[in-house]
């Protein structure tokens, strides 16, 4: 259990910020090549990074890749792609992964379905002469 949780949160783990540009770099270089881009120098590259990583800094670094990769397969637009038109490619496997990691959390807290709980037998009749017993808010006996 402990390693499936591992493995989980590793698969959701998002991407480090220095590493972040390193896996845009294609996409960047494949812009350049058929003109879909064209920066005005390093700044600006930068800034475009930046604004990259603010939209898709969440996503883990293959996921990411993997976005990349599939947007320069079927890239139609003339410009840069949008942080959408990339999280589209990978937004289904993102969600299988938060809801495995969520089922293995839950298999963790170990919740008690109803159904099959086992079942406390009380005696009510012993607890109704009991709560007889007990004066009520002024004092008198019920």
């Amino acid at each position: 259990m402990a390693t499936a949780y591992r493995q989980a949160r590793g698969d959701l783990t998002p991407v480090a910020a220095d590493a972040f540009a390193v896996v845009l770099q294609p996409l960047l270089d494949f812009a350049v090549t058929f003109g879909k881009a064209r920066f005005s120098g390093e700044g600006h590259r930068q800034a475009v990074i930046a604004e990259y990583r603010e939209s898709l800094g969440h996503l883990p670094a293959d996921l990411l890749e993997r976005a990349i990769s599939a947007h320069k397969r079927a890239w139609v637009y003339p410009q840069m792609p949008t942080p959408a038109e990339l999280l589209a490619h990978v937004d289904g496997e993102m969600s299988k992964r938060r809801v495995a990691l969520g089922r293995i959390e839950m298999a963790g807290k170990r919740v008690v379905d109803p159904v099959t709980a086992p079942t406390v037998k009380v005696n009510v009749a012993g607890l109704l002469e009991r709560l007889r017993e007990i004066p009520d808010g002024f004092g008198a006996q019920r």
